[in-house]
């Protein structure tokens, strides 16, 4: 689940040419995700083909598990919700400065 979150983020980016992989460099080359969230989609990636291909002969832990939930967490706060507010507070900001001076 956490593997098809990032390929949604991807879709919703409209990055849908190749691969997973293929589509989480072209979220950091348009800007969407940081170097650092990159990283993280990557572990999200290969802690999905360990669990689709069963490459492991043991479940995760669920230390491991958390670890993988909180790294798509913080991908998908970059994405959504960071934008958003900074979106919001550069409205704000533009908002009152070009609003005329009061008088006092």
């Amino acid at each position: 689940m956490a593997r098809a979150t990032v390929e949604a983020v991807a879709k919703e980016r409209n990055v849908r040419n190749g691969n997973l992989a293929g589509m989480i460099q072209s979220l950091l080359d348009n800007d969407h995700i940081t170097e650092l969230l990159k990283e993280a989609a990557d572990v999200v990636r290969l802690s999905g083909n360990l669990a689709v291909h069963e490459v492991m002969n043991e479940r995760f832990t669920s230390q491991e598990t958390s670890d993988v939930l909180d790294l798509v967490g913080k991908i998908l706060k970059h994405v959504y919700q960071d934008a958003a507010a900074v979106a919001r507070m550069r409205q704000w900001i533009d908002e009152r400065r070009h609003r005329p001076a009061s008088s006092i």
